[in-house]
């Protein structure tokens, strides 16, 4: 990977869904050789994915949260099952701390997270804290 690459990866960092020939015109390239350049470095595994980014509160979803989850067993697979399904659950981590995971919520109300959290008491006890602003 050369400097180049690194500009690539930015500009489709900052907007995914530019053409390969706009890709061309900054890099002083033709776009077939930014297509080479893009599909190395997804052979390579560093680009993993392409995604766009949604305004969630367009969509409805106006509550975010973050909760701590601390499990009851040593059996998680009913609850991993339940993170990779639940579509509000939007990010997961599997943590080294006092908690087990932490996880992000995006919702549309609170009645709707309260309904989230008795699915989850079922794994485990929580922490939630409902974010405020969005600081980034």
């Amino acid at each position: 990977m050369d400097e180049t690459d690194l500009k690539i990866i930015n500009i489709l960092i900052d907007n995914s869904n530019i053409s390969y020939k706009e890709i061309g015109k900054i890099t002083h390239m033709t776009g077939q050789a930014v297509g080479i350049r893009i599909n190395n470095l997804i052979d390579q595994g560093i680009i993993e994915k392409f995604t766009i980014k949604v305004n969630s509160k367009r969509l409805g979803i106006s509550l975010v949260a973050i909760a701590k989850i601390y499990m009851k067993s040593f059996k998680h697979q009913d609850f991993l099952h339940l993170l990779a399904n639940e579509t509000s659950i939007v990010e997961a981590y599997k943590v080294t701390s006092d908690a087990c995971y932490y996880i992000k919520i995006e919702t549309t109300s609170l009645e709707a997270l309260n309904n989230l959290m008795d699915r989850i008491s079922l794994y485990g006890n929580y922490q939630v804290s409902i974010c405020g602003q969005k600081i980034k």
